[in-house]
């Protein structure tokens, strides 16, 4: 640029901070809805395919029935009927973890206090627990209950138990098992559980945390993938269907870990209506 036979130079400033903020906040959106989508049409098969399996299952296990009852119990195939029974029965809990993964299972709820379940947990779990692993609680007494199908809350909380500790593998270490209770707006809840649609009100938080060795974040983000598993031998639905679990309780489930820093996975249980009077200010503790 020349003027009076002097060159100039222009120079032109642009804060981009914003256009690069929103690009971001974009991008997670569209992660988050990409993933939404996927663990739904998952949920939607997997929803079809233990419906089908399961008419088919009553048909074998009633036909089966039928066979023993004309055998009688001291005929000499009356054990192999007894293996095709044991053998149906089997595969009809997987149909209900199958159920359970997609948020759509039967569940009966009563009233519970999820500090007792933890408890309780622990007692059916003791003796399967490595020696190595330390526990550590820190349970507030006479939570908010929570509406809860007893023995499905039991499997979620053994299941984290179980994945925390088999995370920590040989080496000593330690989990630790937190109750909370809390208060969460939409803002709370937007930020806490993007993309889960949760009503705002008193949760009940339960938090699982260990001191392994944790996880990347691209296998952060495949943790809830059914029969994805971080271990050589690992099977089964396992987190996939604590998420389905909690959804089908209206709650809602928060992983976080980084490489050497262990991981924590907190579930969210909405209270139940008579308990949600007298909740203190937005995301804090009761």
């Amino acid at each position: 640029m020349y003027k009076d036979g002097r060159t100039l130079m222009q120079v032109v400033l642009r804060d981009r901070t914003e256009a690069r903020q929103a690009s971001q906040e974009k991008a997670v959106l569209e992660r988050q809805l990409f993933e939404a989508q996927k663990m739904e049409s998952l949920g939607v098969m997997a929803s079809g395919i233990a419906h089908d399996f399961n008419n088919l299952l009553m048909g074998i296990l009633g036909n089966a029935g039928v066979v023993l009852d004309e055998l009688g119990p001291d005929h000499p195939l009356a054990l192999h009927v007894q293996a095709v029974q044991k053998g149906a029965h089997r595969a009809s809990d997987l149909t209900r973890q199958l159920m359970a993964y997609t948020g759509r299972g039967q569940f009966h709820q009563d009233p519970l206090d999820l500090s007792m379940e933890v408890r309780e947990t622990l007692q059916l779990l003791e003796a399967t627990l490595p020696r190595n692993v330390a526990l550590e609680l820190d349970l507030v007494p006479e939570l908010p209950a929570v509406d809860g199908d007893h023995v499905q809350i039991q499997q979620v909380l053994a299941n984290l138990l179980i994945n925390a500790a088999e995370a920590i593998a040989d080496r000593p270490g330690w989990v630790r098992i937190t109750t909370t209770p809390l208060h969460l707006a939409a803002e709370d809840l937007a930020s806490l559980l993007p993309g889960q649609s949760l009503a705002p009100g008193v949760f009940v938080r339960l938090e699982v945390r260990d001191n392994g060795p944790g996880m990347d974040k691209a296998t952060l983000a495949r943790v809830f993938e059914p029969f994805f598993s971080t271990k050589f031998q690992g099977r089964g639905l396992g987190l996939s269907a604590i998420l389905g679990i909690v959804k089908g309780h209206r709650g809602g489930v928060r992983a976080e870990s980084e490489p050497g820093r262990g991981s924590c996975f907190s579930v969210y249980f909405p209270a139940a209506a008579a308990a949600a009077p007298g909740a203190d200010s937005p995301g804090k503790a009761i």
